[in-house]
């Protein structure tokens, strides 16, 4: 899910650079990235696989047993609550995500008209979009908060990284730890799979030469 934030002036129309600053720094003030300026600067930190991926990766190449959760989206919600909880843990793949509504279809506090699978019909957790719980703040920081009180530090570290998004100002919550060991439970299984695949041609020559032997 995309969202944006409209402006009420057309700044390619516009030379005076205090309206354009004045229009940028209260679409800035919506959005509320983690230290941002209008003055600030604009280079993103470099970014390459690490360690803390491979919980990701493993939950991407074993998404069975993952939990439901249904984020609700209810008429009015801004537009970076309704897509943070999905955008979260459609990277993380910690569980599969639905956006719902009581009716289908949800106006964003913009107006973005978005369609929803139905909530009645959702199983498992369901979550508000934007009302997560006294002390948890909104947008992608309390998506942030909330995956990290179902996964490891690590994952939500990772995910932060790949959406380019500081977490400087998240609190992270200990996950309970069959969640925090999901990953590395399936890591172990691929160690332990690959072994024994690699261990198949070594056996199979063993049982032809233990034949040829007894002829």
């Amino acid at each position: 899910m995309v969202v944006a934030v409209p402006a009420h002036v057309d700044l390619a129309e516009v030379d005076d650079p205090g309206v354009v600053g004045e229009e940028a720094n209260r679409v800035g003030e919506i959005i509320d990235f983690p230290g941002w300026s209008l003055d600030g600067p604009v280079s993103m930190p470099e970014q390459a696989f690490g360690i803390e991926d491979v919980g990701v990766l493993m939950n991407s190449a074993y998404p069975w047993a993952r939990p439901a959760v249904g984020v609700e989206l209810r008429d009015g919600v801004g537009e970076i609550d309704a897509g943070a909880l999905l955008e979260v843990y459609l990277y993380s793949q910690t569980a599969s995500a639905t956006a719902r509504s009581q009716t289908g279809t949800v106006a964003t506090k913009h107006g973005l008209v978005v369609r929803t699978a139905l909530l009645e019909d959702a199983k498992g957790e369901i979550l508000v979009a934007g009302q997560l719980g006294q002390g948890t703040p909104g947008g992608l920081d309390g998506a942030f908060q909330q995956l990290g009180r179902t996964t490891s530090g690590a994952v939500v570290d990772s995910v932060g990284k790949m959406l380019e998004y500081p977490l400087d100002r998240v609190a992270i919550q200990g996950a309970p730890t069959k969640a925090q060991l999901r990953p590395t439970i399936f890591l172990l299984l691929s160690i332990l799979l690959a072994v024994a695949v690699g261990s198949v041609p070594r056996l199979i020559r063993k049982t032809r030469e233990r034949r040829r032997l007894r002829a």
